[in-house]
């Protein structure tokens, strides 16, 4: 595209990696639920379930997520001994889901920077502001972007926002990433192009199927295949 333009990214497993941390958490979980004797199907819905409520009441981030595991393993382990020690280890998976070296997915660093040469770079994020921040301070990429944008929830009333609020043409500002729920189909919702690339691990709560019959929809492989289109 010779029309320089407005390129919105989304970090978690978009750029980085993040959910993958969390799933080696959840795993380690359901081992001492294991040790229970409760059959990892009912953790798991229970996990979700009150992950849901939990995200309602509190937003996303590792803090909601260790709530959630504690929640869950209180409501199956009940009196059991040792309960406490067993809710400290389980609080201590916190800073192995915040504070995490950066983990790069294949050619983003250099992707950027090319596109930072040919076009307006824009980071959108939902999450906790500190945890966000956080990471892309780590990642040593915040000059690249314009601006870095953390919000609650990204549904298209926060895109219809954020590009009024910068003052950017609808028909030349896309949305990059792997999220169809939170990436994808809310920028095509709010008039905006989307550029989807899908993650092996993506959570499970981002997985709907995406608005295929958009005319503003491009699907990529990898990362760098961005430079075929921007």
């Amino acid at each position: 595209m010779h029309t320089r333009q407005n390129l919105i990214f989304d970090a978690d497993d978009t750029l980085w990696e993040n959910n993958i941390y969390y799933e080696q958490i959840r795993e380690t979980f359901l081992g001492l639920t294991d040790a229970l004797g409760v059959p990892r199907a009912e953790v798991e819905k229970y996990i979700d379930d009150t992950e849901r409520k939990n995200i309602r009441l509190h937003g996303y981030g590792s803090e909601n997520f260790v709530r959630s595991l504690k929640e869950t393993y209180r409501h199956f382990a009940a009196d059991r001994d040792p309960l406490e020690d067993t809710l400290d280890q389980i609080h201590d998976f916190g800073p192995a889901l915040s504070d995490f070296e950066i983990d790069f997915l294949p050619g983003v660093p250099d992707t950027l920077q090319t596109l930072h040469g040919r076009h307006r770079l824009f980071l959108l994020t939902k999450g906790a502001a500190d945890e966000q921040r956080g990471k892309v301070q780590r990642s040593n990429l915040s000059h690249l972007f314009e601006g870095v944008h953390v919000v609650a929830e990204k549904d298209p009333s926060v895109y219809e926002e954020l590009v009024q609020s910068l003052g950017l043409d609808k028909a030349h500002t896309w949305m990059i990433g792997n999220s169809p729920r939170s990436d994808i189909n809310p920028a095509l919702a709010a008039g905006l192009g989307a550029v989807y690339v899908p993650h092996p691990v993506t959570w499970h709560f981002e997985k709907v199927p995406v608005l295929e019959h958009s005319d503003r929809l491009i699907t990529i492989e990898k990362f760098p295949d961005l430079l075929n289109h921007f």
